[in-house]
């Protein structure tokens, strides 16, 4: 594994669709510290999904989720598919809508994460596995059915309000 060299997954769609925006203010704090950035940028739902379940991790010092709870999600989900989740610390850059793990976390910025990452800060968290009606899922915030599934949909459809949704 190299500590000069990172993954970032990117969700330009996610939360207010910065992404990319919030990417270009990171890549100069990794830069700055002698890490060389390797960026793949998803497209639509579930491709964090198959990056993460298909990367080769071998050449990184740490993979990095650039987005939301739901991308996170979806890298977290992918590693553990690709039997690779130990293997690696994730790195959260918050550029969703909630960011509720972000938060969880104590990360105030995009900029203060890439500095906890290049700093080593890491953390352990819980990821619970959901097996229902033949498919497997995991989850790193929470697991919710009737009352909390309809709030969450209700809750889409109120992103433009942001994090108060």
């Amino acid at each position: 594994m190299s500590a000069e060299r990172t993954m970032l997954i990117v969700n330009p769609f996610g939360g207010t669709r910065q992404g990319l925006a919030i990417l270009d203010q990171v890549k100069p704090v990794f830069s700055g510290a002698g890490i060389e950035v390797d960026v793949r940028t998803t497209e639509c739902a579930g491709d964090a999904r198959q990056i993460a379940r298909t990367l080769p991790l071998d050449c990184y010092g740490n993979l990095c989720v650039v987005g939301g709870d739901g991308t996170v999600h979806e890298v977290v989900s992918g590693l553990i598919e690709g039997g690779q989740s130990a293997s690696i610390p994730l790195g959260i850059i918050p550029a969703g809508t909630g960011n509720d793990v972000a938060r969880q976390f104590g990360i105030a910025s995009p900029l203060d994460a890439a500095g906890r990452i290049i700093a080593g800060r890491t953390s352990p968290f819980d990821v619970m596995k959901v097996d229902a009606g033949g498919e497997t899922d995991y989850c790193v915030t929470l697991v919710g059915w009737t009352g909390v599934a309809d709030i969450n949909a209700t809750a889409a459809r109120l992103r433009s309000l942001g994090w108060l949704r």
